[in-house]
């Protein structure tokens, strides 16, 4: 039945002729990769999503122990931040052809930065004066953030690093993709960062004198 749908015919036959120009074209090198205008532009973007988007994990667990929520309660909000997680990631994945790639990406990255913000904001509250509330706002904006953090890049990094290549560059795009997003993972993993989340990890772990 859908073997003759016209939408199928149409979809397998530019499929077709697209592989039977990639095997009559001649053998594209690295150096297409970055020697135009478009190529750059391309790795520019990736770089960016690659190297931005493994840095959104966070040690919530320690975060809540170290304001007085018990070991079984960090890990309950912890399980709970992943269904969380899961929800949000499902449901961009279901609105990407509705509301296309660039709305949900552009919706995502506004969202983690006013609520990255307000993360930034809580850590100043909570080293300035110690008040709790602090602390406990910035666990309200961390499922916030990952609302809107996984409107984007769960769901569409992968698509989209692909996506934006022709047929013939899109084997060497996605290998410099996951070339730079393991650099960024090695450097988010090991390197303290003196700003942020890394910031207020260490002010809110850090034992306050009275």
């Amino acid at each position: 039945m859908f073997r003759d749908d016209h939408l199928v015919r149409f979809e397998y036959d530019a499929i077709k002729a697209a592989i039977d120009r990639e095997v009559a074209a001649k053998a594209v090198g690295w150096k297409t990769l970055f020697g135009t205008r478009g190529g750059k532009m391309r790795v520019h973007v990736l770089s960016i999503l690659a190297f931005s988007s493994p840095w959104y994990a966070y040690p919530i667990k320690d975060v809540l122990l170290s304001i007085h929520i018990t070991n079984h309660d960090a890990q309950l909000i912890t399980g709970i931040l992943q269904m969380w997680n899961l929800f949000w990631a499902l449901l961009a994945a279901s609105l990407v052809d509705r509301v296309g790639r660039r709305t949900l990406f552009m919706t995502s990255i506004a969202g983690t930065i006013v609520f990255l913000s307000l993360l930034t904001a809580c850590s100043t509250e909570y080293v300035r004066t110690g008040h709790q509330a602090a602390a406990y706002a910035f666990i309200t904006f961390i499922f916030l953030f990952y609302s809107f953090f996984n409107l984007a890049f769960p769901t569409l990094l992968v698509s989209y690093a692909v996506e934006i290549y022709p047929y013939s560059l899109r084997a060497k795009g996605f290998a410099y993709y996951n070339f730079v997003f393991i650099l960024a993972s090695i450097f988010g993993s090991y390197v303290r960062l003196p700003f942020g989340l890394g910031k207020f990890s260490l002010n809110l772990l850090r034992p306050r004198s009275r």
